[in-house]
């Protein structure tokens, strides 16, 4: 079994976001656990299951906290999976039939800052995306199997799909369609 693990699949405020749920939901479950939050009665009210189900919560959440994506290749089947700890977690696996060739797309994009925008609307930050993609032999097809924002973890994903699935990595430039202005 051959895992190629590449990166996380959050950016880093969507990170700094879970971990405040963390925070939230292990402190909350915590002082209900121990006692430290009173209740009126000493019966137990929906409110406390609510409260203690928090624990499986923050655990979940510290999880995909420190989740990476990749994929697990076994006996030429190719799995999609996500990574907790370098151990496979969500697995899904991909259709290889008629599938000769991967390649990397790469594309410009740009991502606002939504938790600013009131200050500065057209604050942005740009970069480039990498996108693997799965294609069949005339590329009329593709399936896109992973996006980074990496080029050398995309040529390493590439590299070693190809190396372990035989499959050839190509340069694919499809053609690009210019919209008309109106």
């Amino acid at each position: 079994m051959k895992k190629i693990i590449i990166n996380s699949k959050f950016t880093s405020h969507q990170k700094l976001m879970l971990f405040l749920f963390f925070i939230f939901t292990f402190g909350i479950g915590v002082l209900y656990l121990l006692g430290l939050i009173p209740s009126e009665e000493m019966n137990t009210k929906r409110s406390d299951y609510i409260a203690i189900a928090f624990l499986p919560i923050s655990v979940y959440i510290f999880a995909l906290f420190f989740s990476k994506q990749g994929v697990v290749i076994k006996e030429r089947k190719l799995k999609y999976s996500q990574f907790i700890f370098g151990f496979p977690f969500l697995m899904k696996n991909i259709e290889l039939t008629n599938i000769t060739d991967v390649s990397v797309l790469s594309s410009s994009g740009a991502q606002k800052f939504a938790f600013v925008s009131a200050g500065n609307p057209d604050l942005a930050v740009s970069s480039e995306i990498y996108k693997i993609v799965l294609l069949n032999e005339n590329h009329s097809s593709k399936f896109l199997l992973m996006i980074t924002r990496k080029k050398d973890l995309a040529e390493k994903m590439a590299n070693g799909l190809s190396k372990e699935l035989h499959l050839e990595y190509n340069i694919y430039s499809p053609p690009i369609v210019r919209r008309r202005r109106r």
